[in-house]
């Protein structure tokens, strides 16, 4: 499924917080299935050195081939929004759009 068609949630996004980077290391093709790299956000995610530039720095053992991936952040359960609380009782969870890796 296309990114831009599943629906984002605006998570909360916090230090620490588990995201996903999706992509295809060393050029793996398989079934045409990303594979989904844990990554942990390793700095602030509303400050950045540059106004004009957003950019995060995530911790993760990613491989040669997952830059342009798309990142994620997922939750299921009771999760934290931007501007308040909510609950994913069923299906996959709530999804936001993060950014691109690089």
């Amino acid at each position: 499924m296309p990114m831009n068609v599943i629906g984002s949630v605006a998570l909360k996004q916090r230090i620490g917080m588990q995201i996903f980077i999706l992509g295809y290391p060393f050029g793996r093709v398989g079934i045409g299935l990303p594979v989904w790299k844990q990554a942990t956000l390793a700095s602030e995610p509303y400050f950045s050195a540059s106004k004009h530039q957003r950019y995060l720095i995530v911790d993760s053992a990613s491989r040669p081939g997952m830059s342009g991936s798309p990142v994620i952040q997922r939750a299921h359960g009771q999760i934290e929004l931007e501007n308040g609380y909510g609950r994913v009782a069923n299906g996959d969870g709530a999804v936001n759009f993060i950014g691109i890796y690089s």
